[in-house]
């Protein structure tokens, strides 16, 4: 689907900085049901941004630089309310080495890393 019929909420993503954020309505996802989901598969010039649900009810944030290491962070989502709306935000910063992963206003996972390997 086009960026622009999507809103283009993602028309301005950066492979080394930003912020990604968006809402899960309540009843639209069963957090702890062991199936897949793709929140973001996003294919940037420089690289590539995923947010994926997988089948260990891991929310998962994976920035590939097409330049440099992949950087991984993942968090247990299964605990959710599936009746419940819910914020998720992913920050990462390439410059200043750090990568996280916000559930409802609350850090929840983040790293900082040396040389490209997640510390």
């Amino acid at each position: 689907m086009d960026r622009a019929k999507r809103g283009g909420c993602l028309n301005d993503l950066n492979i080394n900085t930003g912020t990604i954020l968006f809402q899960v309505a309540p009843n639209t996802l069963e957090y702890d049901d062991n199936k897949v989901g793709v929140f973001i598969n996003e294919l940037l010039p420089d690289g590539v941004i995923q947010v994926i649900k997988d089948r260990d009810n891991l929310l998962k944030f994976d920035i590939i630089p097409f330049a440099s290491k992949h950087i991984h962070l993942g968090v247990n989502i299964s605990d959710l309310s599936s009746n419940e709306a819910h914020d998720f935000a992913f920050t990462w910063d390439t410059k200043k080495t750090e990568v996280k992963i916000y559930v409802d206003g609350t850090s929840v996972a983040g790293a900082k890393w040396n040389m490209g390997t997640i510390e």
